[in-house]
């Protein structure tokens, strides 16, 4: 079946340090549009990310959106440099000696001095990973949505091929009989008329109109259409661009049909069609 191109997936992936959220939306465009809002600190992992995404979805415009917190106190866990701290006390205590006097030291004060507190640095690979698995399992969940409405959609295009088809059908019933009764109204105003005639010359006209009214190749080219339309419906392939391309052949041959018309119900017949494959090609729309 195929793939919509709408959907929506939101992961929250935790960790020691805090969490990671990747949310992922999607709706219908010509091609694959990739665009991202994450922290500036993790620029330098874009394109990884966009090739990650391209590996799993052809087509639309799809919004990735990841955002990392830090839990106070794990990852921003501030640490004492003893080694500086020792330094700004001999420092200290040197000086003190060189003014002649006592002078205590206060611990607030060296923590401020340049050096003596730090925050742990976060393992940048760590923080990579969770993106790439938080991002991972987004996909999988998006593309869950998407096949779920895909489904949908593939069983409404059959639904309307079904149709189509039994409208084809119907017109090699209906044409040779609205052949059969133009013949028969062309011959009878012949006779009405009551003029001497050349019955080569009607027999060959009458061929010719009945070559013009013929509908065997269009029907023959309908029914190949729906073929691969069905055929493509039920594979597991992006489909969006073929359908879009088999939805101008259909309406192609619609037309024909229409144009030799001879009767309103092969009109109807024409008319009919062309409002199925319209239904159609509205629905391949949101189709990958």
């Amino acid at each position: 079946m195929p793939k919509s191109m709408t959907g929506f997936a939101r992961v929250d992936q935790s960790a020691e340090w805090g969490n990671v959220v990747c949310e992922l939306k999607s709706v219908n465009h010509r091609f694959l549009d990739l665009s991202f809002r994450m922290p500036d600190s993790m620029r330098s992992s874009e394109h990884e990310l966009r090739e990650q995404i391209r590996k799993e979805l052809a087509r639309g415009k799809v919004e990735c959106s990841i955002s990392v917190k830090f839990d106070p106190g794990s990852a921003e866990q501030m640490q004492l440099d003893k080694a500086v701290a020792q330094s700004y006390i001999d420092a200290s205590q040197q000086l003190s000696e060189m003014l002649s006097g006592d002078t205590p030291v206060n611990p607030l004060d060296i923590l401020r001095l340049p050096g003596v507190l730090g925050s742990k640095e976060l393992d940048t690979e760590a923080l990579q990973a969770l993106v790439v698995t938080t991002l991972a399992e987004s996909l999988n969940l998006l593309k869950q949505s998407r096949q779920r409405e895909g489904d949908a959609m593939g069983n409404e295009i059959l639904s309307r091929t079904k149709k189509i088809r039994k409208l084809t059908a119907g017109l090699v019933e209906i044409v040779p009989a609205i052949r059969q009764n133009y013949e028969t109204k062309i011959r009878q105003r012949l006779t009405d008329v009551d003029i001497e005639i050349n019955q080569d010359r009607i027999e060959q006209e009458l061929i010719l109109i009945a070559q013009k009214m013929d509908v065997e190749e269009e029907i023959d080219r309908l029914n190949a259409h729906l073929d691969q339309i069905d055929d493509l419906v039920n594979s597991d392939q992006a489909i969006g661009r073929k359908l879009d391309f088999l939805m101008q052949e259909l309406n192609r041959e619609a037309n024909t049909l229409g144009s030799k018309s001879q009767g309103l119900s092969q009109t109807n017949t024409a008319v009919d069609m062309k409002v199925l494959i319209e239904q159609i090609r509205e629905q391949i729309q949101n189709i990958e």
